[in-house]
């Protein structure tokens, strides 16, 4: 079975079979250390191909040696989210008028119009998944050795910046692929 996680407050599409909604998961579990103890209730017990996206790709690398996939695929990953005075804004932002700060978010990640649904998560499954990128922060795991994983980034990736996803890929030996004028939204 393929499973693809989702990024923060974009729900999976509507084609992905067998995805998973961080958001919605965030705001339940709170941090990576909860959703590490309910993994089973969280992921799907036989996955072939693993999907992951921005802050998914957090929570995947944190999980890592749970996950028994044969193969991972991180797009925009990190150990942690850096631009922490944009979360910030960002906060305040989405208080004041959600619509507004997830459309300005959305253009700012390359997301086209028709794929953004601004009444999909409430503020607080939003504000939640803010609190988690702000503390969270991933030691670089042990990647298990029977399972294939690649680093995907866009070279103009504006949310999870090119140098950080190449560190993943340095720091864990893996293989990284740069998608050249990409941005941290992909088409899939």
């Amino acid at each position: 079975m393929n499973c693809f996680i989702s990024g923060w407050a974009f729900p999976p599409p509507p084609t992905a079979a067998n995805s998973i909604d961080i958001t919605k998961i965030v705001a339940e579990y709170k941090t990576i250390e909860n959703i590490a103890l309910n993994f089973d209730k969280i992921f799907p017990k036989e996955i072939k191909t693993l999907t992951t996206w921005s802050m998914s790709s957090i929570i995947a690398l944190g999980v890592i040696d749970k996950i028994q996939a044969k193969k991972i695929i991180l797009y925009s990953p990190a150990f942690k989210f850096e631009a922490i005075e944009e979360l910030k804004m960002l906060r305040q932002n989405i208080i004041q008028n959600k619509d507004v700060a997830l459309k300005l978010f959305a253009r700012k990640c390359g997301i086209p119009k028709d794929l953004i649904n601004t009444s999909y998560y409430t503020t607080q499954d939003l504000l939640a998944g803010l609190d988690f990128l702000e503390n969270t922060e991933i030691k670089p795991p042990q990647v298990p050795p029977n399972t294939k994983v690649i680093v995907v980034y866009g070279e103009n990736d504006k949310i999870i910046s090119p140098d950080s996803s190449k560190f993943v890929a340095e720091k864990l030996g893996l293989k990284a692929v740069m998608i050249e004028n990409g941005e941290h939204f992909f088409q899939w």
